[in-house]
């Protein structure tokens, strides 16, 4: 009889293991790529934390984050783009300009439900040498491309 009422509760347990434990199988990390060479700069990390997505941009080496701009959306379509399908980055609802420039910097998004579209992108400086910057993007784990004739990615969560 005791065992019954064990095994009764085990599921609403583990359901309330997953719920408060943060992170839990819900990571996605991927690539910030750097130029058209998609040289890799550092990562865009996809974390649910509460109801909100958390999601970080960090560098490594000397790379710098000088800008970045987000958008995540239910629809690929709802990510501001031109008529011929290139990203509208000014448009991005989530935008930084770090001065100072810093390594690591999250962006808090309400979760929402069904898949999200997420344009993850970044200005990054090099501080090895003279010194140069260039556009980055979060290349997800298949780097799908705009239609337009960018280079520019985005990523499903």
């Amino acid at each position: 009889m005791q065992l019954k009422r064990i095994l009764i509760f085990l599921p609403a347990l583990a359901l309330i293991a997953i719920m408060i434990t943060p992170g839990l199988a819900c990571e996605l990390q991927t690539e910030l790529w750097a130029g058209r060479d998609h040289n890799p700069v550092g990562t865009v990390t996809v974390d649910i934390v509460g109801d909100h997505l958390h999601i970080t941009y960090r560098t490594t080496g000397c790379w710098y984050l000088a800008e970045t701009n987000l958008a995540v959306t239910n629809s690929f379509e709802d990510i501001p783009q031109t008529n011929k399908g290139n990203p509208k980055v000014g448009q991005f609802p989530y935008k930084t300009d770090h001065d100072p420039m810093v390594t690591e910097f999250t962006y808090e998004v309400p979760l929402g439900s069904g898949t999200h579209y997420i344009a993850a992108h970044a200005v990054v400086y090099c501080d090895c040498g003279e010194g140069f910057s260039e556009t980055a993007w979060g290349q997800g784990p298949t780097h799908q491309e705009f239609p337009g004739n960018s280079w520019a990615l985005y990523f499903t969560y």
